[in-house]
């Protein structure tokens, strides 16, 4: 599977071996794999386009689904999921990872935020 990035400015990454050079405007699909080493490298440099954004929200999903309004956890988790959603309706990658890893906090078992 691929996944689309897109850098904020030029960025130099070495993938086996070779050094690439990325530059904005230009969104690059990378092997799952690269793109997730990359955007959790440099969030600030690196943002997902939205096939990644689908991605994430998609694990996060699975995650919080099932838990019940009577549990401890269901308030804290919603708060999580609104700083997910701001970072998402502002297209703002680090304040979506953070949102993401104080779900990780509440849960307890959440997936590791892989992008940030």
């Amino acid at each position: 599977m691929t996944l689309e990035i897109e850098v904020t400015q030029v960025v130099r990454v070495r993938w086996q071996g070779r050094e690439h050079r990325l530059e904005p405007g230009c969104p690059i699909p990378l092997p799952e794999r690269q793109a997730v080493q990359l955007l959790s490298k440099a969030p600030q440099m690196v943002k997902p386009t939205p096939p990644v954004w689908l991605f994430s929200w998609r694990l996060i999903a699975g995650e919080v689904s099932g838990v019940p309004r009577d549990d401890a956890r269901f308030q804290p988790l919603q708060e999580a999921l609104g700083i997910c959603d701001e970072g998402f309706l502002s297209n703002d990658w680090g304040t979506f990872c953070r949102g993401w890893k104080q779900l990780q906090q509440v849960r307890g078992n959440a997936p590791r935020v892989p992008y940030g």
